[in-house]
């Protein structure tokens, strides 16, 4: 349950990155992303925040209790890039970083590792 869970809420993430993808900076990004903090994607998860720390783009992702079930926050974050790749590498090329931390029901906060390029 908790794979397909990721799974559907790995690619709803890449509608939120669709907008701004003209922009140049993690900065640029982060401006553009913001008004999708809060709200739901179909999968359950909402994307709680989004900011720049340098040239990374930091998106947390809350969802309910043991959504991440008892994958590591390197799977997670994988199943995370790998919903927008390959044509995630445009924001790579720019210099742009990602990072995806996680929640389950706003508490246990997991920082997720800093990401260059697509995996694989």
């Amino acid at each position: 349950m908790f794979k397909r869970f990721l799974m559907v809420s790995a690619l709803a993430i890449p509608l939120a990155f669709a907008a701004p993808a003209c922009a140049q900076t993690a900065g640029d990004i982060a401006t553009a992303l913001q008004p999708k903090v809060g709200h739901p994607f179909s999968s359950g998860l909402t994307l709680a925040g989004v900011a720049a720390e340098g040239d990374t783009v930091v998106l947390t992702i809350d969802g309910p209790k043991g959504w991440r079930g008892t994958r590591s926050v390197q799977q997670i974050s994988d199943q995370f890039v790998s919903g927008f790749c390959p044509g995630g590498n445009a924001y790579f090329s720019k210099g742009v970083r990602m990072r995806f931390d996680t929640l389950e029901g706003k508490t246990a906060p997991m920082k997720g590792p800093v990401v260059s390029k697509c995996p694989g």
